[in-house]
């Protein structure tokens, strides 16, 4: 059932309208389905009686553009239970700090460009501005970031991309899961953003990581890189993404600790990247 919210991701990331079916019959998914692709709604599949944790973290990870839940079926399929839940995890909710205070005035770029996560582009012996970056916050970045409320918010997003370049970077040596892997493309790279959306999706929530994660994407590429290489590069990193912020929102949702959650992350994200789940353009 998480298959069917992980490819719906994979296909339809910025959806406005999400359907669900349920997993006790065919009828309803298949007719249904058949709407939803007509009007670009994805489709989950989902038990009779509670919201499954792949239909729970799309909804949550997409709530910032969803605008509506649509059911396939009456209640004896898909009970009111279900319904309740869905309507809630779509429904977009902010934490602390991201809405910005009427009348707050922005800070200076000093203020906030200590929270800039580099860019992963190669090569990776080479510092930030000499391939083509100043080392500061793409445009986006630094729209969401200028504004002081918002600060706690891009320290965690920053503190969480530090847990996963040094977690990938361990991988990465000798003694580690893949000695010489890339961080640009490669196994390491993969790891490192599953285990960084993973510890953001924990600490704020699916959809907060995601729009940080998003906005991440955002940056110029290297001058000498063509857009055909950028582009696959991206989707590459969107779709590792997603993963991370499943297994994330999954752990904020249980009981575990943060440090027994960030080690069940780390775990999961190495588990996908040997299992194929998590995409790569090399070695």
């Amino acid at each position: 059932m998480e298959t069917s919210a992980l490819i719906a991701d994979k296909f339809m990331p910025n959806p406005t309208r999400v359907s669900l079916a349920s997993t006790s019959g065919f009828r309803d998914g298949l007719v249904g389905g058949a709407y939803a692709a007509t009007v670009g709604m994805p489709t989950l599949l989902n038990p009779a009686d509670d919201l499954e944790r792949g239909s729970k973290w799309f909804a949550v990870d997409h709530s910032a553009s969803l605008k509506n839940v649509t059911l396939f079926g009456d209640a004896s399929v898909l009970s009111n239970r279900v319904s309740e839940a869905a309507q809630s995890a779509a429904t977009e909710k902010f934490i602390g700090g991201e809405v910005v205070p009427e009348g707050e005035q922005p800070g200076a770029p000093a203020d906030f460009d200590k929270f800039a996560i580099a860019p992963d582009w190669a090569p990776e012996s080479q510092p930030p501005a000499l391939r083509g970056y100043a080392p500061t916050m793409n445009s986006a970045e630094k729209s969401f970031c200028k504004w002081p409320s918002r600060w706690a918010i891009c320290k965690e997003a920053y503190d969480a991309s530090v847990i996963g370049v040094n977690a990938a970077n361990k991988e990465g040596q000798a003694g580690g899961m893949w000695p010489g892997s890339s961080g640009n493309g490669g196994r390491k790279d993969a790891y490192r953003h599953c285990t960084w959306n993973g510890v953001m999706a924990l600490k704020m929530g699916a959809k907060t990581a995601k729009g940080f994660a998003d906005r991440h994407e955002l940056g110029p590429k290297p001058p000498n890189m063509s857009e055909a290489a950028a582009q696959a590069h991206h989707r590459m990193d969107y779709y590792n993404n997603s993963w991370g912020r499943f297994f994330g929102q999954y752990a904020r949702d249980t009981d575990m600790t943060t440090y027994q959650a960030i080690q069940e992350l780390k775990g999961w994200c190495l588990l996908s990247v040997n299992d194929g789940d998590l995409h790569t353009l090399t070695k």
